[in-house]
């Protein structure tokens, strides 16, 4: 099944990188709130993902609609 939310804890981590970067000179609670947060999104994103694919789905996203041999696929399953 092609879903979406592969996607999801990649780009989680790459936002929070940029605000950690934007929040450094605002002191260091702002940063840990950020921090905080941004690892209970990718953690619920990856608690979902796996209750997707424990039933035996396997979940799949093709980055740019690109087939397999030219682009990027992500693969979500329970191995």
């Amino acid at each position: 099944m092609i879903d979406n939310l592969i996607i999801l804890p990649v780009i989680a981590q790459l936002f929070i990188a940029i605000f950690l970067m934007i929040f450094v000179s605002y002191g260091g609670i702002y940063q840990k709130i950020i921090s905080v947060t941004g690892s209970v999104l990718v953690f619920v994103s990856a608690a979902v993902m796996a209750s997707k694919v424990w039933g035996g789905e396997i979940l799949i996203m093709n980055a740019a609609n690109w087939k397999a041999p030219f682009g990027i696929v992500f693969v979500a399953d329970t191995f």
